[in-house]
This record gives structure tokens, sequence and C-alpha cells, in this order.
């Protein structure tokens, strides 16, 4: 299992991003994909989002802001995913109360580097390949025979990071307890998730809440497609 973490001390709260494998290539959304990968450090790979806005509410209407920006790119497969996160999480000076919802706001621009294994051979991102023709255009899917250290088999298509829109249907596919919406134009995605168990937040004293991210099973590849599977997440304290 590979595991990151950092702690972000403030007044009141704390954050933590970790990141871990926990899924292997297992897609944690069955039926969405053929067979997943990774996108992690271990594979030379990357998870790129943009994040714009970090919320908490008590209700699921009235929210705070953790965290805003126009746009901060984060690679949450990253062993230094929470040295990014720092910046961003800019207040953490949150009102005494309880906490029962998460929402994050972010591009729906994705950028993806990963890979996975089925069947014999490795499947994985690369530009090369090109793009579906059909509607919503994820990128197609290279393959070769070998892997070598992060980088695929002589003569075969290059390792590379693509770049991926969250499709409109993908308001039907997210987890349990998540809500997805698309915001600005349709520029942004909007994620409102349940906290599984509420956030207490008394004053003077500090409270750390834990995001945690997956960084294999993230990759799905259906067909000739690969695509992002919804970023799975966990968030405790």
């Amino acid at each position: 299992m590979f595991l990151r973490r950092v702690v972000i001390l403030a007044s009141f709260i704390g954050i933590y991003f970790l990141t871990t494998g926990a899924y292997g290539n297992n897609c944690r959304i069955p039926g969405m994909a053929d067979f997943c990968g990774a996108a992690g450090d271990e594979v030379g790979g990357q998870y790129i989002i943009t994040f714009k806005k970090v919320e908490l509410s008590t209700d699921g209407t009235n929210f705070i802001t953790v965290g805003e920006s126009s746009g901060t790119q984060i690679n949450i497969a990253s062993m230094s995913v929470g040295s990014s996160f720092r910046s961003f999480a800019a207040n953490a000076n949150i009102p005494a109360g309880t906490y029962n919802y998460l929402r994050v706001t972010m591009s729906r621009i994705f950028s993806l580097k990963g890979v996975g294994q089925y069947g014999g051979k490795y499947y994985y991102t690369s530009q090369e390949t090109g793009r579906d023709s059909n509607y919503p255009y994820f990128p197609i899917a290279a393959s070769c025979a070998t892997w070598n250290t992060n980088q695929p088999g002589s003569g075969c298509p290059a390792y590379q990071a693509v770049s991926i829109k969250i499709p409109g249907d993908a308001v039907n596919h997210h987890a349990p307890g998540e809500m997805m919406e698309f915001i600005n134009n349709g520029q942004d995605a909007r994620i409102t998730k349940t906290l599984p168990s509420p956030i207490v937040v008394v004053e003077g004293k500090p409270v750390t809440i834990r995001m945690k991210f997956y960084t294999q099973g993230m990759i799905g590849f259906k067909g000739s497609d690969v695509f992002p599977m919804p970023p799975a997440q966990n968030v405790s304290h």
C-alpha cells in the first residue's frame, strides 16, 4: 500500500492529504470500466486536478470556505500532494460548529497519466494513439506486451499524460453519499459529499481533517478508451 501524508497546521483546523494504493486494479465503481489501472508515483503516473474551492457546511446549504483560488493544480496521486495544498487551504479558522458536508469545486479538465495490466498486456495513456472520434472523445489507450520501470517496451507508443474533460453524464456516476453538478457555464464540477461522521469544531481546540485519495484503480479502460474514474476519496477526522 502506498501512503503519503502532510499536515497543515492552523489555528482551529488541520488538514491531512493522504494518497494510498488501496484499490489495486479493481475499479471503485463496478461496471464503469472493463478494468482499471494506477496513476500514482509508484507507476510514474499522475492525476492532476485544478482545485478552485473547498468548503464545509453544517446543513448542506450554507457553506464556509476553507480554501479558494482561480485554479490551483494539485497532483492527488503524488507523494508531494500535501505541500501543494498548504497554500490553497488559506482559511483554516473555521467557526465553531458541527459540519456534516464537504464541497469541492474543480475544473472539469483533468491531466491523467497511468497504466493498467490486463490479459497479459500493459495498457496506458499516450498522446500518440489519438482520441476516440465519438463523444466524449476520450483518449485511446496504448498497449504494449512489456513494461520496464515505468516505461513501455521498445517499439511501443510513449507513456504520456493526456487531458480529459469530465463528460456531461458524469453527474449520474458518482459514489454513494456524493452529488456532482456543473457550474460556471459548465466549466467546473462541484461535488458535495456527506461526511461519514460530523466534524465538530470547538473554539480554541484544534481539529484535523484527513482527506484520503487513492492512486490505484483511478484510471478506467473500456474498449479502446482510457478515462478517469471519479476521484476516490475518504474523509475522516
